[in-house]
């Protein structure tokens, strides 16, 4: 058998349209009649834990919010996802700077994901319903595996935020302190060859001033005798 599908190009409760066909029961249940198609669904969730509101696919931060008021997310599905979750989204702000070479502007930045109880092991689906690891509970043998899978994303996710954190300090931090290690290095070898001074040169530059100093006092020397032998011939 074959299917007709319909789909509005647009999305969100706001939008519908109405659809007949000339046959009943093919696209409308009576022939040449216009039915009216359910509405669309609009996205709904929470940005960071506070309450944001959906229209079509994009997701706004209330009114209100302490950190998210008018930020926007925009799901890019065209169904809605299984569960009814189509996951979660990580927001950096405050990010951390650090200065990793000697010119302005040469700096990298890095932001931590919260770590906070009410904030791991989100979206992961369980009949239990709980939203976070700050809302399991063991009372029973059901409750106890959903906590064990909402644990294990919770493990994951701080797993996943300590990567990160490795990786920029070994690809950032560190590659640029190895670098500015050398460079300070070259640096000090520059001046260390221009302050200080060529023994052998300065050596050999003594010496020859010495020589030359002792064979003029040796022609002075020579030359009184001289003038004092002219004299005792004249008397």
């Amino acid at each position: 058998p074959q299917a007709i599908t319909l789909r509005h190009k647009e999305f969100g409760s706001e939008h519908t349209f109405h659809a007949a066909s000339n046959t009943a029961g093919l696209v409308s249940s009576v022939s040449n009649i216009n039915e009216l198609i359910a509405n669309g669904t609009d996205v709904s969730g929470e940005i960071n834990g506070e309450q944001a509101s959906g229209r079509g696919q994009i997701l706004t931060g209330d009114p209100g919010a302490d950190t998210v008021e008018g930020i926007k997310i925009r799901y890019t599905g065209e169904t809605a996802p299984a569960g009814g979750n189509a996951g979660t989204v990580t927001f950096s702000q405050n990010s951390l700077t650090f200065q990793i070479g000697a010119e302005a502007n040469q700096f990298s930045e890095y932001s931590l994901g919260s770590i906070k109880t009410n904030d791991l092991g989100r979206g992961e689906e369980n009949s239990s319903n709980f939203d976070s690891l700050a809302q399991i509970k063991v009372l029973n043998s059901e409750q106890a595996q959903d906590a064990i899978r909402v644990i294990d994303k919770a493990i994951q996710e701080v797993n996943g935020s300590r990567g990160e954190m490795g990786a920029f300090q070994k690809n950032n931090l560190e590659s640029n302190l190895n670098y500015l290690r050398i460079a300070h290095e070259n640096s000090v070898s520059s001046e260390s060859v221009i302050r200080d001074a060529d023994m052998a040169e300065e050596m050999a530059t003594f010496t020859r001033n010495q020589i030359m100093m002792e064979a003029s006092t040796s022609m002075l020397a020579q030359a009184n005798q001289n003038s004092m032998t002219v004299l005792k011939l004249i008397g």
